[in-house]
């Protein structure tokens, strides 16, 4: 099952939600990314209809820590969710069972001009000349 990848620019590495993060953090943040919906997804639940755009996701906290893996918890979650917050890396509204988080200019990061690998390798390979056997 192919669920795609996101860009992470290099660009990041002189921010401060890079240069300031704990390396507990910084695992949450490309979680995050690798979380966030790349289109438009909808549901039910309870009944009702539910939309999640793209560079947006609901999780829980301990969801989060399962996926952050070893070193993580809800208090370092919790504390790195309102630091990303205030950076305005994204948004997050938050229920008693779960939590709507939105990256912020998601569009801007993942759209954008096109990848290398967007042409296909049979269309690079045509002007070779064949080796012969």
């Amino acid at each position: 099952m192919n669920q795609g990848w996101v860009k992470l620019h290099r660009e990041i590495l002189k921010k401060p939600i890079w240069t300031e993060a704990t390396s507990e953090q910084k695992v949450l943040l490309v979680t995050l990314l690798m979380l966030a919906n790349h289109r438009e997804k909808q549901w039910e639940w309870q009944g009702r209809p539910y939309t999640a755009r793209p560079g947006q996701f609901v999780t829980s906290l301990p969801t989060l820590v399962n996926k952050c893996g070893r070193n993580s918890s809800v208090q370092k979650i919790r504390t790195a969710l309102r630091r990303f917050t205030k950076c305005g890396f994204l948004t997050e509204e938050s229920t008693p069972h779960n939590r709507l988080i939105t990256i912020v200019n998601w569009g801007v990061y993942q759209g954008g001009e096109k990848m290398a690998t967007d042409s296909t390798t049979d269309e690079q390979q045509t002007p070779n000349i064949p080796v012969p056997a």
